[in-house]
């Protein structure tokens, strides 16, 4: 049996992903697709434009065969922790061996490029320290090492183009970590528009415009399966679709109750960002004109919009490893892999959350309330006509 691994949002789940999972399995040969999917809360900085188990029913409907969650603290973390905390923990399941993830740029030397950041020289570092120093913040100064170094030393030329695509980050991320946890990596060809690319034309369209059309009420269904369009439409007449100013005043209740003591003990604040929060307050309107305000040229929107996101859900720190697996859906014909993760991993599935905390550690028990805190914040918001669910009865999608 071989299974491999993708780390996904699936926010929302499109036509590129069900191709890309079904390329994937071609390629590799494998038998099945495991996904370590995000919940309810994305690595940008933001809510999911739906819950996790209408995107995890899209996933599976799509070619997947596992989705389990990825921690609420690890999906929010910044790329390199989001990158290698679900990449080990698809390590730990014991029957993945191979990191499948799309890019634009396939022969991109990621095993050359990540070996780099995993043990950077001192001309390495000297070049990200000598930007740094001149006021160039760090993500651009690592990129313009990378590209300086690797276009000395390796065939392959790496372009500005190519280190900001976020897809490429992120693949430097995966492999660093799949380097880590001895994994396999498996790069595919991402096809149609580009990761940031809100335009309706095209073969694939990309999750940021479909989202994009999904807030301003426009058709969106052409970058979806008949049975995903379908769904988001009932999921629209029943739930709230979200975005980041949805939790506006869930934000500023929560930045009023810490103002007199500071936010540098959340995860991504320190007391300069501390500081802008305390100063702005005064001027704050909402999530994204806040975050807006406070971004500086050192610190990006999006670090700003992780940062902020933590404070809401009370995330002050990245454990080192998660003590659980916990199941959002399975098809039916994967239960050998599901028997198989039982039988090779030493971390439990979590299928009934009733049970779970009768065998976590004090560890696993605080990083899975912090996952059921943020599942509930999150359905509060959404409920609109529909019942609400309680992660403490949801049962995992299964799909025949």
């Amino acid at each position: 049996m071989k299974a491999i691994g993708i780390v996904a949002e699936f926010n929302p789940f499109h036509l590129g992903h069900a191709y890309f999972i079904k390329q994937a399995k071609q390629e590799t040969g494998a038998d099945y697709a495991l996904v370590m999917m995000s919940g309810d809360f994305v690595q940008r900085g933001a809510p999911a434009c739906m819950d996790k188990y209408t995107r995890t029913t899209s996933a599976l409907l799509g070619g997947a065969d596992l989705v389990l969650e990825l921690p609420v603290v690890y999906a929010t973390a910044s790329a390199e922790f989001f990158a290698r905390r679900a990449v080990c923990q698809l390590a730990e399941t014991g029957v993945v061996d191979t990191i499948c993830f799309g890019t634009k740029y396939p022969d991109f030397p990621f095993e050359f490029v990540a070996g780099k950041v995993l043990s950077p020289s001192k001309e390495f570092e000297d070049l990200i320290h000598s930007d740094i120093s001149s006021g160039v913040p760090y993500p651009k100064a690592r990129a313009n090492a990378i590209k300086q170094i690797c276009n000395l030393e390796c065939e392959f030329k790496i372009t500005d183009e190519m280190l900001e695509d976020p897809n490429t980050i992120l693949g430097i991320e995966y492999t660093a970590a799949a380097i880590r946890c001895h994994m396999r990596i498996h790069p595919i060809l991402r096809r149609g528009n580009d990761y940031h690319d809100i335009s309706m034309e095209g073969e694939f369209l990309s999750a940021s415009a479909i989202r994009n059309a999904l807030e301003e009420d426009k058709d969106f269904s052409k970058g979806l399966s008949k049975e995903d369009a379908l769904s988001i439409a009932k999921y629209k007449s029943q739930k709230k679709l979200l975005c980041a100013d949805d939790f506006s005043d869930l934000l500023y209740q929560t930045l009023l109750q810490h103002e007199a003591t500071g936010y540098e003990d959340f995860l991504d604040c320190d007391i300069a960002l501390s500081n802008r929060i305390q100063k702005h307050l005064k001027d704050y309107q909402s999530f994204t004109q806040f975050a807006s305000l406070i971004k500086t040229k050192n610190y990006s929107y999006a670090r700003i919009s992780r940062m902020l996101l933590h404070i809401l859900l009370d995330i002050k720190s990245i454990p080192d490893h998660a003590d659980y697996y916990r199941i959002l859906g399975f098809r039916s014909d994967a239960t050998d892999l599901l028997s198989e993760i039982k039988q090779k991993s030493r971390i439990p599935l979590i299928a009934k959350m009733a049970n779970a905390f009768d065998f976590l550690s004090e560890e696993g028990k605080t990083l899975l309330q912090k996952d059921i805190y943020a599942a509930m914040l999150y359905e509060q918001i959404a409920y609109q006509s529909a019942e609400k669910y309680h992660e403490m009865t949801q049962s995992p999608i299964r799909i025949s």
